[in-house]
């Protein structure tokens, strides 16, 4: 089992293939795994999922928009680079003492 990308999270654990008859179910939890340590809770949920799992998209959304985000940015940045490029560094510009600590100086 790993790290549960949210708070709350659901392990699956069995699929029924069959119907559910309608009417009340007993459902016995054995306590194999002590949640108390910490605040938490054990509770049996019946859901319908499909292969691309449940009804929460909330990380499924936040991932298509930071990338979303992270790519407009990169375009920005592509732009910035193509119209005004960053110059690179002048050698004359730099002074090594004898001490071996470097020193910048500035002309002018």
């Amino acid at each position: 089992m790993r790290t549960a990308g949210l708070p709350t999270f659901r392990k699956l654990y069995r699929i029924i293939d069959t119907t559910i008859p309608v009417g009340t179910h007993t459902v016995v939890v054995n306590s194999t795994y002590d949640v108390s340590t910490f605040g938490g809770n054990k509770c049996v949920v019946l859901s319908t999922t499909s292969w691309l799992g449940g009804k929460n998209q909330f990380l499924g959304i936040a991932y298509i928009v930071v990338g979303a985000v992270s790519l407009v940015i990169a375009i920005v940045f592509l732009i910035k680079n193509a119209i005004s490029p960053r110059t690179l560094g002048d050698a004359d510009y730099l002074h090594m003492s004898k001490g071996g600590s470097k020193e910048v100086e500035m002309k002018e």
